[in-house]
């Protein structure tokens, strides 16, 4: 049996190496730390060669200020920094890294050699470190800034060692982060070699726009809208259009003060903003730059640096929202239109609607007056008023006709548009549900006889705790005895719906929720399921009015290009690419 061990304090090598565990996690993590020490130096230029995924070697060279043999010599020593002097300076850090662990740790667990020099000295300083125990510190040539290399990492410690994976995952993870700084810093000069082959050379780049060209290419590029606001804080960046998107986050590249994050607040808030335009299981794309006073937000999280924590949370998160939105909500794809040979991320599918769906109650004279059609087509109306500054896309086409009763065929000015009929106009009903519920203007129709439900007890129990909400949606649904409720009155626009499964896919919705407080997000979808009762679907004949009332609509409801599923509404064939296709070019 071991006896009791007296308390001692550790050899400084065996604390680096321990400090390491948590600060070097793999070669990608000395990459993070060394390019971040060069940008907090101000460097132009970062240059990384690694081998064998940095397993063999790490070298990161920047043009940065570098350091003089005294400040050279210090960063060595654990938590030396120039960039922290007080407790004060930890509420409020402005630079990328801080701690003073990273070099001391690094050069614990590897063969490490430092050369660095000033404007002010002629010349440079090397220092060589095996595993923690300093070897030489001496003159040397080099030019004003700093080079590093790290060899060898965790030959001392094996039991690291074999936890490194493939050396093309190690890769992955090394090309990943430099994407991240090359996304953060657009005015540094990134260049990344593996095995001496250059895995990526980004120059500097004249805009952002131009930087995200770069890194992530014309294809995501293209589909990228500007979100812009100043207050309450700053915000910059872009954002995809709701049907290009991806079956992961891995396409949300968030930024908070310069820093690359993965910050869930963030993460949440980007996502959010696109209620239901974003089809289930889908995530858009995204580079994003959260600026905040330094003091409102702490960095000093997690040993990786990649969380923050927001003194405001709320107010960053109900910023983000509202800046992404005001560019959803201009759908600016609209007018280039969704390109029909593009990539669209998705299958698209959407749930099935197995209803017999009909019209809005309130017909505007114009749709009263067409000409008549199957009994089965609902009528549609047209809005005479046009919101201030909407701009008007759909309803300037020309009516070419109807295809497969489910498809719509207009001539705009730059090729055809092909519009999913039943989707456009789930969007505008979507849109007057979502519009009469938030002003609580959602008028309701009287039912000549009171219909009555048998329900669950699960869904007793939700119509009790929502019974507020189901109101204020235009029902009167109160208890008529036990589980069985009654209905007395529906909501205007939703007149002609089947009002038993209206009602029982409402509480359904609700059940879900099993909350009091129903999130913006699942109000979205309560709203889609109540669109879906009541607006026409494939298979319903329509005439040129009723088109032309759809088309109208559709430029009067928010996010118009697309359905409340996150379906694209229509899709463009260019006329150039007809041309091309029929060998006109």
């Amino acid at each position: 049996m071991s006896g009791r061990r007296p308390v001692a304090v550790l050899p400084d090598v065996l604390a680096n190496q321990i400090a390491a565990g948590e600060v070097v996690e793999r070669p990608a993590s000395v990459v993070k730390e060394l390019v971040e020490n060069a940008l907090d130096a101000e460097a132009t230029r970062v240059f990384v060669d690694v081998e064998e995924g940095g397993k063999r070697l790490v070298r990161v060279v920047d043009d940065g200020h570098g350091m003089s043999r005294e400040d050279a010599t210090l960063a060595l020593e654990r938590h030396a920094t120039s960039k922290v002097r007080t407790a004060d300076d930890l509420g409020a850090i402005a630079t990328l890294g801080f701690r003073g662990e990273a070099l001391p740790s690094i050069a614990s667990v590897s063969r490490f050699r430092l050369v660095t020099r000033i404007t002010d000295e002629d010349a440079a300083t090397e220092i060589s470190v095996d595993h923690g125990a300093v070897e030489s510190v001496r003159d040397a040539g080099a030019p004003v800034g700093t080079k590093i290399e790290v060899r060898d990492l965790f030959d001392s410690v094996p039991a690291r060692l074999k936890f490194l994976k493939r050396t093309a995952t190690e890769m992955s993870h090394i090309n990943g982060y430099i994407t991240a700084s090359a996304l953060g810093y657009p005015h540094v000069h990134f260049k990344l070699t593996h095995n001496g082959r250059t895995s990526q050379d980004l120059p500097p780049a004249p805009s952002l726009k131009h930087r995200i060209h770069q890194v992530l290419g014309g294809r995501v590029t293209d589909h990228l809208w500007e979100v812009w606001l100043d207050e309450p804080i700053q915000i910059r960046g872009f954002i995809s259009e709701p049907t290009f998107t991806r079956t992961n986050q891995s396409g949300v590249h968030t930024f908070v003060n310069g820093r690359a994050v993965k910050d869930r607040v963030i993460n949440h808030a980007v996502v959010s903003s696109y209620g239901n335009l974003l089809e289930r299981g889908r995530y858009p794309y995204a580079v994003l730059y959260v600026h905040v006073p330094p003091d409102t937000v702490d960095v000093n999280v997690h040993p990786a640096k990649a969380e923050v924590r927001f003194l405001e949370r709320g107010l960053v998160h109900e910023a983000i929202v509202g800046a992404c939105r005001t560019t959803l909500a201009s759908t600016p794809w609209a007018e280039r239109g969704t390109p029909f040979y593009a990539p669209q991320g998705a299958s698209g599918s959407s749930s099935a609607v197995t209803l017999r769906d009909s019209a809005f109650s309130d017909r505007s004279a114009v749709a009263a007056a067409a000409a008549p059609v199957s009994s089965v087509a609902p009528e549609l109306e047209v809005d005479t008023l046009t919101p201030a500054g909407k701009p008007r896309f759909f309803s300037r086409m020309k009516v070419l006709g109807q295809a497969d009763k489910t498809y719509l065929v207009c001539e705009g000015a730059d090729g055809l548009h092909v519009i999913d009929q039943h989707a456009a106009h789930e969007r505008v009903g979507y849109e007057r549900i979502k519009s009469g519920y938030c002003t609580s203007r959602l008028a309701k129709q009287q039912l000549l006889l009171p219909l009555q439900l048998d329900l669950t007890a699960r869904e007793d129990a939700a119509a009790r705790a929502h019974g507020a909400l189901i109101e204020r949606l235009g029902f009167d649904f109160e208890p008529f005895g036990g589980t069985t409720w009654q209905v007395m009155a529906v909501p205007a626009v939703l007149a002609a719906a089947n009002v038993e499964r209206l009602l029982r896919d409402v509480v359904a919705e609700l059940a879900e929720l099993g909350t009091t407080t129903v999130a913006e997000a699942r109000m979205d979808l309560l709203f889609s399921t109540m669109a879906c009762h009541s607006v026409i679907r494939a298979g319903d004949a329509l005439n040129e009015q009723e088109i032309r009332a759809l088309l109208e609509s559709m430029d009067d409801a928010d996010l118009g290009a697309n359905c409340p599923h996150g379906r694209p509404v229509s899709v463009t064939i260019p006329f150039t690419d007809l041309a091309r296709r029929l060998h006109r070019t």
